[in-house]
């Protein structure tokens, strides 16, 4: 009887839970971007200004730990990337969930907290 009390509380329960929603983009007309490293300004760069799967994004310092943030590009802009700190002189490597990728609505913005920060990344847009 316990067991199906138990079972019957987590049904209801589950029930009004929300599943998670998943955005993937569409299986035709994407064409594959990649863009070799690039600086990133203080103030801030537009990475690409139409939407994006983003599937990675890496980011290299010369001398001195900074961070960036990486934003969307929709009417009320979406930070998705706080204030990575880098650690300096390393590459860093964000993968980018699957399935298929980071959407960054209207293309992406980087900032970063001072100079000397280059980035590069691969995503797909429609064609």
């Amino acid at each position: 009887m316990k067991r199906v009390m138990i079972a019957l509380l987590s049904l209801y329960i589950g029930a009004f839970a929300a599943a998670p929603t998943l955005i993937t983009p569409p299986v035709t007309n994407l064409t594959t971007v990649e863009i070799n490293w690039t600086a990133v300004p203080i103030s801030s760069d537009f990475g690409i200004a139409q939407t994006i799967w983003l599937d990675s994004i890496s980011f290299s310092t010369a001398g001195t730990a900074r961070t960036v943030t990486v934003s969307d590009r929709q009417a009320a802009p979406v930070t998705v990337i706080n204030a990575v700190a880098l650690t300096a002189n390393q590459v860093t490597v964000l993968a980018l969930p699957a399935p298929g990728g980071l959407r960054m609505e209207n293309g992406f913005t980087i900032v970063a907290s001072g100079a000397g920060v280059v980035y590069q990344f691969r995503g797909r847009i429609r064609r």
